[in-house]
């Protein structure tokens, strides 16, 4: 039999990602590489959200949904009238070799979250999925099943 404890540790999980994703224009990604050290562990599940402005220190994530950058902005360039930001990994020696242009942000880390990442990425995949989501959902739905069925058997109902 399945503890409530574990029931609500797992739709407190369930909640908290459907709710950050709600969100408007809140993103959630996952960290996966240590160029981020030690503000921003490999594994760590990154909150942005999109910014009118960024400065020099933020934390932004950069690139495309399927393939992202989390680096600190240390430095701000204008060429051709458009906002390029030169970035930097904090573990690592130099800033990275391309701008970023403004229009590639995605959004500034609001928090991050160390080590859920890994979690959340082996959700994304189909047996993390099947694993960490329906087979437990399916265990809780037949786990109060039995439990509605007890209780309708003492009161005498069924």
């Amino acid at each position: 039999m399945i503890t409530n404890i574990f029931k609500t540790f797992f739709v407190f999980i369930l909640a908290l990602i459907a709710s950050v994703t709600l969100v408007r224009g809140v993103n959630i990604y996952s960290v996966h590489s240590g160029s981020m050290s030690p503000k921003i562990p490999t594994g760590s599940l990154v909150i942005v959200k999109p910014q009118q402005e960024y400065k020099n220190g933020d934390i932004i994530t950069f690139g495309s949904s399927k393939s992202s950058t989390t680096h600190r902005i240390v430095e701000t360039a204008y060429r051709d009238n458009q906002v390029f930001y030169v970035t930097k990994g904090d573990a690592n020696d130099g800033p990275d070799s391309q701008l970023i242009a403004k229009t590639s942000v995605i959004g500034k880390t609001i928090f991050h979250l160390p080590f859920i990442g890994f979690l959340t990425s082996f959700i994304k995949t189909k047996i993390g999925f099947i694993l960490l989501v329906i087979i437990p959902a399916l265990i809780i739905v037949f786990d109060e099943t039995s439990n509605i069925k007890k209780e309708l058997a003492k009161n005498k109902i069924l």
